[in-house]
């Protein structure tokens, strides 16, 4: 019998539904995290390892080529990261749920061996003048470098629980600076797409350019200096950083704010402008916490803490991740048809969204209200606290977290007119 031919779609989407489903899984978990202490931290790891990791390094194999070199893409190679990364996830589920440190140990080889393959694959033949001189590029590099670094953390962790007395692994390693590590790199990817989406749909004015060269020395050196910033419990030092990368945030939120109002029917624009704020209120609720004095040890009792956790993860990196998503399915879809730089019909180069049929428009809509309803309610049940309302809110964001496989359905339906 022969096998189907390879096609950009068929894989992407697959590849896109076992991301949605981890996704899916890790919010179903995160709405009843109250019930057991023991599941307290399989929401984030398996937020972290298997939805955020796999996506990251899924994303940097489309956008880190050039238009021209598009159409030789091979999604296939990229299935053993694939099963590293759930692995990875479901190792860490082990542990957690068994109290036994070594699947982290495993969990975290695992993803680091696959974080250097990627990171070979993917950047032999550039130079790192060449990565330099594209700020996308530079973006890209630095969240693979910060993944692996995630990756070593997560070995560490758990070579610490499985043997709390070897002493050349520090004490103040916990679960936090690992998710740290490994939820830096999401925001890297997703403000290096940001700035190619920025370029290929009407280019950057100077300005525009200076402030993305700038947010990346901004990002990248206020968190490296965070980190011992925190370890030093320097309050003050904490607050001007916190505030710096919030006027950062400010300003790139009124870069996409002014180009949504001028392509207000684009699907791409608009989860990204609405992820962007969720990114602003992310650092404002971080800039409270700092300001509160308040305790962040254990990270369960702290409302604003887990108010800062969850608008950074649901309402930026969630949000913005399907702004990607809705971006690159009819670039595949345009691949399947043939479509190149050099054709007749050519290839769009990350569309706008605006193609997509009124029902799968309609469908966006009500996902992204479902998805900041829910928000608003998980950020209200720490602040009061209501384990109820934190359900509630949980199960209609994971409900939200399946439609995006509704839509990629429908524009596949129309492919031809994409």
């Amino acid at each position: 019998m022969e096998s189907r031919p390879y096609s950009h779609a068929r894989t992407f989407r697959t590849y896109a539904t076992v991301s949605t489903i981890c996704l899916f899984l890790s919010v179903l978990a995160g709405a009843f995290v109250h019930l057991s202490p023991r599941t307290r931290l399989l929401p984030p790891y398996i937020f972290f390892f298997s939805f955020a990791a796999f996506s990251v390094m899924l994303f940097h194999a489309i956008l880190s080529r050039s238009p021209e070199r598009l159409p030789e893409l091979d999604l296939r190679e990229q299935r053993g990261m694939l099963v590293a990364a759930v692995g990875a996830s479901c190792l860490c589920v082990i542990s957690e749920l068994t109290a036994v440190g070594w699947p982290k140990v495993l969990a975290g080889v695992a993803l680091g061996s696959t974080v250097l393959q990627h990171g070979y694959r993917i950047w032999r033949g550039f130079t790192l003048r060449q990565i330099w001189q594209q700020v996308a590029l530079r973006f890209f590099v630095t969240d693979t470098f910060f993944l692996l670094v995630a990756a070593v953390g997560l070995t560490a962790l758990g070579w610490k629980e499985a043997w709390p007395g070897f002493p050349f692994i520090p004490g103040f390693l916990r679960p936090a600076t690992v998710f740290l590590g490994a939820s830096f790199p999401l925001t890297l990817t997703f403000t290096g797409f940001l700035y190619l989406h920025a370029e290929a749909n009407g280019g950057l004015s100077p300005r525009e350019q200076r402030i993305f060269d700038w947010w990346y020395y901004l990002l990248v050196g206020g968190v490296l200096f965070f980190l011992p910033v925190i370890l030093l419990d320097s309050r003050a030092l904490m607050q001007v950083s916190a505030l710096v990368l919030l006027v950062g945030v400010f300003v790139v939120n009124l870069v996409y704010v002014r180009r949504l109002a001028r392509n207000p029917g684009s699907l791409s624009l608009l989860f990204a402008t609405v992820g962007l704020m969720g990114l602003l209120a992310a650092s404002a609720a971080g800039n409270a916490l700092i300001a509160s004095h308040t305790p962040t040890i254990p990270a369960g009792k702290n409302p604003i803490l887990l108010s800062h956790v969850h608008l950074a993860q649901l309402g930026w990196v969630c949000v913005s991740f399907w702004a990607v998503l809705y971006t690159l399915w009819p670039m595949m879809l345009q691949l399947d048809a043939g479509r190149s730089s050099t054709a007749a019909e050519p290839l769009i180069w990350l569309p706008l969204g605006t193609c997509y049929p009124p029902a799968a428009r309609r469908l966006a809509y009500l996902q992204l209200v479902l998805a900041t309803g829910a928000l608003v309610g998980l950020v209200a049940s720490h602040l009061l606290p209501s384990p109820p309302l934190m359900a509630v809110s949980g199960l209609v964001y994971a409900a939200a977290t399946l439609i995006p496989l509704v839509i990629l359905r429908l524009l596949e339906r129309d492919a031809p007119a994409v």
